[in-house]
Order: structure tokens, then C-alpha cells, then sequence
């Protein structure tokens, strides 16, 4: 006895509404798809342009000392310093502003507010010497790096270099200046254009006489990177003036 044909009638539209069901529920997703593409496609050219381009310069590339290029006066901007002289005695008073951040140049964490200098320029004599820093950071520094005064010519001719004891930066106490006053012994200077440094090289014997590891100030018109010194003043020495003859 065959069964009955409603039944097989109800059953063969049953498959109908699942396909409209299905069809519907496929319908929907696709258009999710479609949304959430048409979306991804509009964020990815904002989320890839912190991507680096060809040819940009990075941090650490732009920041490095190229002892190739070395060149004597090549920071952006003098100190702010004032030059006495009185005949052959010279005194300089300086003070510095705070480093401006420029493009890819780390500014230091120790930064010189104040230099003192007063010295005679024809005869040896004893070079007064005041130097103010103040730690920028957070932390006390831990490393010990000796500290030297350089005086050059314009023509990169050392005049003097003289270690300076007294200066410690692991004295600095963070955002407290710190004043230290010395004394060195100092010989003469010829007629010449001077340039007053302060030499930090590395700690490592091996790296001392490496510009690229020396350590660089922080303070306006300080910094030298090509050479790796800081720039402290400047003077100049004139010729001696002739003494007229005498009358017979």
C-alpha cells in the first residue's frame, strides 16, 4: 500500500522554504563581506602610512658623528657668551639656553648653563675656570667619564688640552645645578682666532680618540656633531702693539 500523496507533497516543500531560508541567510553575509571590505580598503592607506619611505632618514642614522666629515665650527649657532679683554687678560662669561630639538638629533640629558674663563693670553699663568650643569634626567648618572678643556685654532691646532678633576657628573643630583670652579695651568697664545671646547670621550680606552663615542651636551649652540666636541667660547688674540722708540 503506497503512502498517502499529500505527504510526499508536504515533504517536497519543505526543501523549498530551507533554500529561501538559506538563500537569504547567504544574501545577508554577503553583503557583510562586501561592507567589511569596502571598510578594510578605505583603513589600509592610513594604517600603512607610518610606514618608513624609501630613502627616509632614521633616527639613529641622522644623529650618528661622521668623523669623514669632520670640520672645526660646525655647530648650527654660536654660545651666548660675552668677551673681555684688557690688554694681554681675557675673560669670557657665558650662558646657555636650552637645546632646541632639531630633526633627528637626540638632545643629552646633561645639560652646561654657565661658563666662566679668565686667563692671560702672552705669559703661562693659571686659567680660571667656573662650569654649572644640571642633569635634565630622571635618574643620577652612573657611568664616570673624564672630562678635558680643549683650546684649538681656527685651523684645528690644539693649543691646550688639560684633564678636569673636579668635574663628576655622577654629582649631579637630577634638576639641581651643580657650579664646580677650578684651576689649570695655562700657556701662551699666539695672534690667533681660539675656539673653547670641553672633550668627553668615551670610557672605553679602546673608543677614546673616536668622535663618534664622545659625549655631547646639551645647550644652545653647544653640540658639535661632526666633530664630537662641545663648543664652549671663542676669543681671539692680537698682535702685540709695537712700543715706539724711544727719544735720544
Amino acid at each position: 500500500m503506497s503512502a498517502p500523496r499529500r505527504n510526499w507533497t508536504y515533504m517536497a516543500s519543505a526543501p523549498a522554504h530551507f533554500h529561501n531560508a538559506r538563500g537569504f541567510e547567504e544574501t545577508r553575509l554577503r553583503g557583510q563581506v562586501r561592507l567589511t571590505s569596502v571598510l578594510l580598503s578605505l583603513a589600509l592607506p592610513v594604517l600603512g602610512s607610518s610606514a618608513p619611505r624609501p630613502g627616509a632618514t632614521t633616527l639613529e642614522a641622522s644623529s650618528s658623528i661622521r668623523p669623514s666629515s669632520v670640520s672645526r665650527g660646525a655647530s648650527s649657532s654660536k654660545p651666548g657668551c660675552a668677551v673681555a679683554q684688557e690688554e694681554n687678560h681675557v675673560t669670557i662669561t657665558c650662558d646657555y639656553a636650552e637645546s632646541a630639538a632639531s630633526a633627528g638629533q637626540a638632545l643629552s640629558r646633561i645639560q652646561v648653563n654657565h661658563a666662566f674663563f679668565s686667563f692671560e693670553t702672552h705669559d703661562d699663568n693659571y686659567m680660571q675656570i667656573e662650569l654649572t650643569f644640571t642633569n635634565r634626567g630622571t635618574d643620577r648618572i652612573s657611568d664616570a667619564r673624564d672630562v678635558y678643556v680643549e683650546i684649538d685654532d681656527d685651523a684645528g691646532h690644539n693649543y691646550l688640552r688639560r684633564l678636569l678633576p673636579a668635574v663628576d657628573f655622577r654629582k649631579l643630583v637630577p634638576g639641581q645645578p651643580l657650579k664646580l670652579s677650578m684651576r689649570i695651568l695655562s700657556g701662551a697664545f699666539r695672534p690667533s682666532h681660539y675656539t673653547i671646547y670641553l672633550w668627553i670621550p668615551s670610557a672605553d680606552p679602546s673608543l677614546k680618540f673616536k668622535p663618534e663615542h664622545n659625549f655631547l651636551l646639551s645647550g644652545a649652540g653647544v653640540a658639535d656633531f661632526l666633530t664630537g666636541l662641545n663648543k664652549i667660547a671663542e676669543f681671539a688674540v692680537a698682535p702685540a702693539a709695537r712700543k715706539g722708540r724711544s727719544p735720544r
